[in-house]
């Protein structure tokens, strides 16, 4: 019966270890997402305060080689956006997935 407490408590250690496990990963996932989130925040705010640049300066009228610097800036800037929303997108598909493994270990 003792031998039976034994391995009933390493296996209780064990689901215990794998439930912590997925938590933590969990966790960092989540720390992630949060930076990757303030990194598209700071995209947009940079993208709205290079608009609101462009719209000032253009009312003083403009040659045609600052236009076109200006539409590539805001070109990479629009896929730098691109970009990061598909960054967020895996994040968020890893977070997903993190809890689908806490769960199955918190069941365990």
């Amino acid at each position: 019966m003792n031998t039976a407490i034994q391995t009933l408590n390493k296996v209780v250690e064990l689901a215990q270890k794998r439930r912590d496990d997925a938590l933590a990963q969990m966790a960092r996932l989540q720390r992630e997402m949060a930076q990757a989130q303030g990194q598209m925040q700071q995209l947009q705010t940079y993208a709205d305060e290079a608009q609101t640049r462009w719209s000032q300066r253009s009312r003083a009228g403009i040659d045609a080689q600052v236009l076109h610097h200006h539409r590539q800036l805001m070109q990479k800037i629009d896929h730098a956006v691109a970009f990061q929303r598909g960054v967020l997108g895996q994040r968020q598909a890893q977070i997903d997935q993190a809890q689908q493994q806490v769960h199955v270990a918190e069941r365990d």
